[in-house]
């Protein structure tokens, strides 16, 4: 299991190490205020968590994909320093 921690428009870790077709477990633990959400476009993923939660999804990572990025969808917080990167080997 993945564990991203949400908090203040950050996330830790600030990077993730996926495999192609590893089955990922992703969790979103909101550490703030405000609701906090993950999305990654490229894998078909989203999962958001209230403040206070945590919240999890499972995914397969896809083949073929080299790089990609999670985000913060709300409002302007993925502007504001809610993306981070996704390496994929």
């Amino acid at each position: 299991m993945i564990e991203v921690a949400a908090a203040k428009f950050t996330f830790d870790p600030i990077e993730l190490q996926l495999d192609p077709r590893d089955e990922v477990t992703l969790r979103i633990r909101n550490e703030g205020a405000t609701m906090y959400n993950i999305e990654i476009p490229e894998y078909g993923v989203f999962v958001e968590s209230a403040p206070g939660k945590s919240t999890k999804t499972t995914f397969v990572v896809p083949n073929g994909i080299q790089a990609a990025s999670f985000f913060c969808n709300i409002s302007d917080y993925r502007e504001a320093g809610m993306e981070e990167t996704i390496a994929s080997g």
